[in-house]
């Protein structure tokens, strides 16, 4: 597609650059047609086909099975139980982990604003920002090998222990830093 006048730049979060679309058919994938409810990236595309093929990896993803779209019975049973929290569990981690989540966009905007203002402030936020992102590392990490033993361990969600991580995840959207 191209569109007058405008410059394909990557590292930017332009529509254009940023909305793709990715199309799955085939055993074990709903029919669901065209939507737009799945919040997903570039990094879930390689679980959700490792899980779809039965394969294992012997590293962990930054990304997560698409669950929503695939069936039942293509699904291994640790991803049916707890499916509230489970989605609950992994839009919490792309919130804090996609550089689309709120986070990400949340930090770029105050990139932004402190890349304009004084020599100060643009070395302050780098420090808050450093900080930011190990509690958000943190985390992340957590949480991802909560989705991945349940994707890929056979291990069921624990739903206290996913709450927490939820609300670890919303407290460190709200946080000042």
């Amino acid at each position: 597609m191209r569109i007058k006048g405008f410059a394909w730049n990557h590292g930017d979060f332009q529509r254009q650059i940023t909305k793709t679309w990715l199309g799955l058919v085939g055993p074990g994938v709903r029919d669901v047609g065209v939507t737009g409810e799945i919040f997903s990236d570039h990094t879930d595309i390689r679980p959700t086909m490792i899980s779809l093929t039965g394969l294992q990896d012997d590293y962990v993803h930054d990304g997560r099975v698409l669950f929503e779209i695939l069936t039942d019975h293509a699904l291994p049973e640790a991803l049916r139980q707890h499916r509230a929290t489970l989605t609950d569990l992994v839009r919490a981690y792309k919130d804090i982990n996609a550089p689309l989540g709120k986070l990400g966009k949340r930090t770029l905007r105050e990139a932004t604003v402190a890349i304009g203002s004084s020599d100060a402030r643009y070395i302050a936020f780098k420090a808050e920002l450093a900080e930011l992102t190990r509690r958000r590392d943190a985390l992340a990490t957590r949480m991802i090998r909560m989705i991945e033993d349940a994707e890929f361990g056979g291990i069921p969600i624990d739903e206290e222990a996913a709450g927490r991580l939820i609300q670890a995840a919303r407290e460190l959207l709200e946080s000042d830093r």
